[in-house]
């Protein structure tokens, strides 16, 4: 199909037949195909992009929540005074957040332009 719309437009810009509307018709067409088939891709990749957002949001709110009761107890409170609960409660959830980007990176993640050039 994408063939057939590309060999139509090469024949009517050769025949001078075109009058700008089925060019237009048959741009919006092959747009559309080649779309449908990278939309479906991209949209994984950013559903896969929102997730890791999601969990690494979840881990800092957690940490928050931490932090404030922390503090809400004053210097001397029980949860400043015990070392695990820091660990468990403030270390873990910064590190699951942080971590969670090393897997979903973004550079692997999110969809590539075709015109974008690498370095090679």
């Amino acid at each position: 199909m994408k063939l057939d719309a590309e060999k139509r437009a090469a024949k009517m810009a050769k025949k001078g037949l075109s009058d700008g509307s089925d060019t237009t018709i048959m741009i919006i067409e092959k747009e559309r195909e080649l779309e449908q088939g990278e939309a479906r891709e991209n949209l994984t990749r950013w559903w896969i992009m929102l997730s890791g957002a999601m969990i690494s949001s979840i881990m800092i709110v957690t940490r928050g929540v931490y932090r404030s009761i922390e503090l809400n107890q004053g210097w001397s409170g029980y949860l400043i005074t015990h070392q695990i609960y820091q660990n468990v409660l403030d270390g873990i959830p910064m590190f699951i957040a942080v971590t969670t980007f090393n897997f979903l990176n973004p550079v692997f993640v999110l969809p590539r332009k075709s015109s974008w050039k690498g370095y090679h």
